[in-house]
């Protein structure tokens, strides 16, 4: 790639090379990008030619129009050498991208956010400062601490620096803070972390972070609230259910972990209610759940559940089902006749 200012030409040299035999021939033509054709250089197209015995370099010449527009960015367009002829080939690059320069975008310095909390305990801290919106020219900005309500070198080492990033670079630079960690139970301090603009560096937005250190001496663990044991029946989809609460409201982290009994999947273990499918047998688990605040302080209860098999109700015993015939109309009139003998009879004896 080349770089051109606006209103200059831009001379693009052409080499014949591993030979001059016979007259060979090559076409060029010129592929727009962001750049405008008319607007940002002159369009043209050509055939370059050698004679057999040359090898002379030839010169592309393409003109590039004046910027009227102060803020146009830097833009680009594409040369192209293409269709060789009589046994000439391309070498490469056979592409070149030429690239007018146009306003100057450096960008802007800034933290990603305004305001972090630190414990006290994590010593070292990278902070990262990002320059965004663009990368030309060489940028620098100098940092440095400064107390709130923590004291430089008692809660956190006081540092002050340079930034620097090249033309072109846009990459993250980091700072590395250190907290000190003591013995005092005292309350949550603060501290601010400053970047200055050297020269004409611009700073974005977020050019100031405040720092909150998070005290562990005076912190207290989550408390916790679960559900009484209880029974389930097998292969019943069962809650866990639980809640927490923070003296300091610090944000909470769930951990449920299964502690004795047949193995069961967990669904949701990092929530505040989970959930799992009981076994198809009976059987008793135990779960617990693991409340840990941001200062690292933690809680944990259990619960028992005991499964249980289900009970079949016991099944009727089947009735026979009465004997029809034909022939019973018959049977009956039969059986009423003899009683009806039988009675004469005894009637007769006496």
């Amino acid at each position: 790639a080349i770089l051109t200012d606006p209103n200059t030409p831009v001379n693009i040299e052409i080499t014949r090379q591993n030979g001059s035999s016979d007259s060979v021939s090559v076409g060029w033509e010129i592929l727009p990008g962001s750049a405008t054709p008319a607007q940002d250089y002159t369009d043209n197209s050509g055939v370059l030619t050698w004679e057999d015995g040359n090898n002379d370099n030839k010169t592309i010449t393409i003109n590039i129009e004046d910027n009227t527009d102060v803020n146009e960015s830097k833009e680009q367009f594409f040369v192209r050498l293409y269709n060789p002829q009589n046994g000439a080939t391309l070498s490469s690059p056979h592409y070149l991208t030429v690239n007018i320069d146009g306003k100057k975008i450096p960008g802007a310095i800034g933290f990603e956010q305004g305001t972090i909390a630190l414990n006290e305990q994590s010593d070292e801290t990278t902070i990262e400062v990002f320059r965004n919106g663009g990368s030309d020219g060489e940028l620098s900005v100098t940092y440095a601490t400064s107390p709130a309500s923590a004291s430089g070198n008692e809660d956190f080492q006081s540092l002050n620096g340079t930034l620097t990033w090249a033309d072109g670079d846009s990459a993250p630079k980091t700072i590395t803070l250190t907290i000190i960690n003591d013995d005092d139970n005292e309350t949550d301090e603060t501290f601010n972390l400053s970047l200055a603009a050297v020269g004409d560096a611009q700073l974005a937005e977020n050019s100031v972070l405040a720092i909150t250190i998070r005290d562990e001496d005076s912190n207290t663990a989550p408390e916790i609230t679960i559900s009484e044991n209880f029974e389930v029946n097998t292969s019943q989809t069962t809650q866990l259910t639980s809640s927490a609460t923070d003296a300091q409201s610090d944000e909470l982290t769930y951990l449920w972990t299964q502690t004795s009994g047949p193995n069961v999947s967990i669904n949701n273990s990092t929530l505040m209610n989970a959930s799992f499918v009981a076994p198809t047998q009976a059987a008793t688990l135990e779960f617990k759940v693991s409340v840990t605040d941001i200062r690292g302080a933690m809680s944990e209860r259990s619960v028992t559940v005991t499964v249980k098999a289900t009970v079949q109700p016991e099944q009727p015993t089947p009735q026979p089902e009465p004997q029809t015939s034909s022939s019973g109309g018959h049977l009956g009139i039969f059986f009423l006749m003899l009683l009806s003998v039988i009675g004469y009879r005894k009637t007769v004896n006496r």
